[in-house]
């Protein structure tokens, strides 16, 4: 019976996905947010393009979403040696920023074994449109 708890243990925190999201209440604002202009940084064709499939996104909006996707990530620190030989550090990872007039309204952060593709960006945009009720 100990067997089958710790496996339970050990399965359930094996599928967590270490995204942080944060929503600011103090700082929705009263009415549904009804654009969004997109800021890619640095600039990425691609993540762009699999952004604009999912959403109609308007450059004079003033709720500003900047997003900030980093690939390629290595890490020579002895601290991280662990995680290194497990497979388990990060090779990226994407980072999103709702803001209206520089007042921060959602914010996304999620490390990633892969490079970003489709699907993750599919499930980042997804996920803070049901958290914020975007319409």
């Amino acid at each position: 019976m100990r067997f089958f708890y710790l496996f339970s243990l050990v399965f359930l925190l094996g599928c967590s996905d270490n995204t942080m999201t944060k929503v600011y209440e103090q700082n929705l604002p009263k009415n549904e947010i009804p654009c969004l202009n997109l800021v890619i940084f640095p600039p990425n064709e691609a993540v762009e393009k699999s952004f604009e499939k999912l959403y109609d996104f308007d450059e004079a909006c003033r709720f500003k979403l900047l997003v900030e996707v980093k690939g390629g990530i290595t890490c020579n620190s002895n601290e991280n040696i662990q995680k290194k030989a497990m497979g388990s550090f990060p090779s990226s990872y994407i980072n999103m920023q709702l803001s209206q007039n520089s007042q921060k309204i959602y914010s996304y952060y999620r490390d990633l074994k892969d490079e970003v593709g489709d699907e993750e960006i599919e499930d980042t945009f997804f996920r803070m449109r049901d958290e914020i009720n975007l319409k």
